[in-house]
């Protein structure tokens, strides 16, 4: 199936710890259910709006990242990777590739805000193009 973003059901919301924040409670992810791995942004960097912080949630393995983005076009974003650490167990051995290979493949499909404003009636417009620089 593959990721997918998607509001999460009232009945199956929880909340999640992020380590040295605090708990939050999504209402939204991009999600992959069949291999249980998510992502979620939890906070915006206010004095520069550009650098976001998100959960990524590893196979039960929390992971804090910190992105930044910039739009190069009116379709295009890039993302860029600040900081990716295991904020969780971190004395399970994992192969960071393998967690680097799925966050790209959860960014392609989380695009620029991890959902689109359906607008009725209105033109539709072309999908996100997701640049990657990591």
């Amino acid at each position: 199936m593959g990721f997918v973003n998607e509001p999460i059901p009232r009945d199956q919301r929880q909340t999640y710890e992020i380590p040295d924040y605090r708990d939050i409670t999504p209402g939204r992810w991009t999600v992959d259910k069949e291999r249980n791995i998510f992502l979620f942004i939890y906070w915006t960097n206010i004095d520069n709006p550009n650098e976001k912080y998100f959960a990524f949630y590893w196979k039960d393995v929390c992971f804090k990242v910190v992105m930044w983005s910039s739009f190069v076009d009116d379709y295009t974003i890039k993302w860029g990777l600040l900081s990716l650490e295991q904020a969780e167990k971190k004395d399970l051995l994992i192969n960071k590739q393998e967690v680097l290979n799925d966050l790209r493949e959860a960014f392609k499909i989380y695009g620029a805000f991890g959902y689109e404003y359906p607008v009725p009636n209105a033109v539709p417009q072309p999908p996100v193009k997701v640049i990657l620089s990591f």
